[in-house]
């Protein structure tokens, strides 16, 4: 590691831009082998500090929700509830309707 890699890499500790440290390691190398513009390399470079925030990002919200256990519609147990169609709920989660500009309306008591 040169010495201008250890500079660029304490600047980008000192800004906390650390998706771009890592992506830094493997990417400076393989750009100048594959003769990446300058353009295309901070644009690779920036892509995974925003990665890395986005991701940082929801996994801060997740734990400050709070939320005792993450459950997806496929862990769902249909049989708990006989009246509803677990085919419907399924194709409901893709939200297809939204594309097609149509209302759903959920009706019962709540809880």
């Amino acid at each position: 590691m040169t010495e201008l890699n250890r500079q660029i890499e304490s600047h980008m500790r000192s800004l906390k831009l650390k998706g771009m440290i890592t992506a830094y390691r493997d990417l400076s190398e393989r750009a100048s082998k594959s003769n990446l513009r300058y353009e295309e390399y901070l644009a690779l470079l920036l892509e995974a500090e925003v990665k890395r925030k986005t991701e940082s990002s929801i996994k801060a919200k997740m734990a400050k929700s709070r939320l005792p256990y993450i459950k997806t519609i496929e862990e769902f147990d249909f049989s708990f509830q006989p009246g509803l169609r677990d085919k419907e709920v399924i194709k409901l989660s893709s939200l297809e309707f939204i594309a097609q500009k149509a209302n759903v309306i959920f009706l019962g008591p709540p809880g």
